[in-house]
């Protein structure tokens, strides 16, 4: 894989992972998230990059995700079947926001996203919720090409 692609799949990881600690600390801001975590998971030797750092992407991932919540979340509920939002698990909610963020608005080729988020969510999810997730964004990337077409 070529320095750049593991650097992207770094920085989707990064935001991935200050998206969820976010989604704890919702009374916070995102710079306090920001802060906390690189003081804390600095150093962690269980991630792959104990050198905890937040890229430009990853803060451009993380701020726009945010900046589009509502829009995204949405969305997935539009590509549901026989589920509410309310009940899909956080760290599915915030790769499948995370990847349709980077799709919609940093028009990056849906495959590409896709196949990135499946690769960091099978770190943290079983692969049933894994499947969910591929379906769900499949379905999320139909529904934005047809709105396009409008």
């Amino acid at each position: 894989m070529g320095c750049n692609l593991v650097k992207r799949r770094e920085s989707r990881e990064t935001a991935f992972r200050l998206l969820f600690a976010l989604e704890f600390n919702a009374d916070d801001n995102a710079e306090n998230v920001i802060e906390t975590a690189v003081n804390e998971l600095s150093g962690i030797e269980e991630f792959e990059n104990p050198d905890f750092t937040v890229d430009d992407y990853a803060l451009a991932l993380l701020n726009g995700t945010v900046e589009h919540k509502a829009e995204l979340d949405e969305m997935i509920s539009k590509c549901l079947v026989n589920w509410r939002i309310e009940r899909i698990p956080i760290t599915a909610k915030e790769i499948m926001r995370l990847a349709l963020y980077e799709i919609k608005y940093q028009q990056v080729k849906p495959a590409i996203v896709i196949s990135e988020a499946i690769e960091i969510i099978k770190r943290y999810e079983d692969n049933s919720v894994v499947s969910f997730i591929n379906g769900a964004l499949g379905n999320a990337v139909k529904l934005i090409g047809k709105e396009e077409e409008k």
